[in-house]
């Protein structure tokens, strides 16, 4: 089952959130590539090559691995206690107020 199968009513949060995931992700490796002192294997090198695309354009297997993160960072948020956003606090009552009631 895919993140998206499992999360369905959080897609476009999801989606949205892999794709930022996904530019840190190519901001990132390129950085890495850049570094001569650092030999990638050729394989690896030219995985990361062909990754380097707006989200929309990688495949599904590949999607899915940022959307791993994405979720993590969506569970970071709505439970932190110490969050400063307004709409994880009123997610996080309503979650709690829930669980009270069952």
């Amino acid at each position: 089952m895919t993140i998206l199968e499992q999360y369905p009513d959080h897609k476009h949060l999801i989606e949205d959130i892999a794709d930022l995931e996904h530019q840190q992700w190519m901001h990132w490796a390129k950085s890495m590539m850049n570094r001569p002192a650092l030999k990638l294997p050729y394989t690896q090198r030219k995985n990361w090559e062909n990754w380097m695309v707006p989200y929309s354009d990688l495949p599904e297997h590949i999607k899915e691995l940022d959307r791993v993160w994405a979720v993590k960072i969506i569970d970071l948020i709505y439970n932190n206690p110490h969050s400063i956003c307004p709409v994880c606090f009123s997610y996080r009552n309503r979650k709690l107020n829930r669980k009270e009631v069952e």
